[in-house]
């Protein structure tokens, strides 16, 4: 996913940035990904961890946000991305509490579902082999 604003790209140090950490790092994944496949086997600690990391980057989205609300500018806070604003969840421009606060929710909801989903597509569109637990090691 490439950045969508224009100073990024007018700037070329910042656009070769964006570029290497939205383009160029994602696409060698996934090659180097489809080269090891067959000798990766993933447990369910292998989708729970993603969840666990992406609820905590939204908590901390969240404490970050409330914490420098008001200090920099009047009635905002630090936004880390523009769709992750708490008082303007998924640029909601409206003042009605009641869909701010479902929307915040839904943050939270899709900042846990977004990671498994992926994890389970690309489990299956890579043929990976899915096991219960980790296997235990042999004592010798």
């Amino acid at each position: 996913m490439l950045s969508y604003q224009k100073s990024t790209w007018t700037n070329p140090l910042n656009a070769t940035r964006s570029l290497i950490t939205h383009a160029i790092n994602p696409i060698l994944g996934f090659v180097a990904l489809s080269l090891i496949r067959k000798e990766i086997i993933v447990t369910k600690i292998t989708f729970t961890i993603p969840v666990l990391i992406s609820t905590v980057y939204t908590i901390f989205a969240m404490i970050l946000f409330f914490a420098t609300f008001d200090k920099i500018i009047q009635g905002r806070g630090a936004v880390v991305y523009g769709f992750l604003d708490f008082k303007n969840p998924y640029f909601y421009k409206g003042n009605n509490t009641g869909v701010i606060i479902i929307l915040d929710l839904l943050l939270y909801v899709v900042s846990m579902i977004t990671p498994l989903l992926f994890g389970i597509m690309w489990k299956f569109i890579y043929k990976i082999k899915y096991q219960k637990s980790i296997p235990k090691k042999p004592k010798w």
